[in-house]
């Protein structure tokens, strides 16, 4: 009975990654950046790709890129909430695009 109550618990938690799978985007600017944030949930994998170009005295730079990778809810890594079709990061939103 116990290894059937922590199998269905085991398959529960799997099917809750597949849900909060996808990618989201986020477009940003001000007065001294103009960034793109993209967010790819897969397989409880969190990869967060920015491209961004810095803006100093009124002059667009070159665009640079980050690429950061952490588990969804690992200890110590940023808190991500993913309700429907957009996702919470601090104060960031994004929006779903596939």
């Amino acid at each position: 009975m116990r290894k059937i109550l922590i199998g269905c618990i085991v398959m529960l938690a799997a099917c809750g990654h597949h849900e909060n799978e996808g990618v989201y985007f986020r477009h940003f600017k001000n007065e001294y950046t103009r960034a793109d944030d993209t967010i790819s949930v897969k397989k409880g994998i969190v990869t967060r790709k920015t491209g961004y170009n810095k803006i100093r005295n009124g002059q667009l730079r070159p665009r640079q890129y980050d690429v950061e990778r952490w588990r969804l809810n690992e200890l110590g890594s940023a808190v991500i909430i993913i309700q429907g079709d957009e996702l919470l990061m601090g104060n960031s939103r994004y929006k779903r695009i596939n």
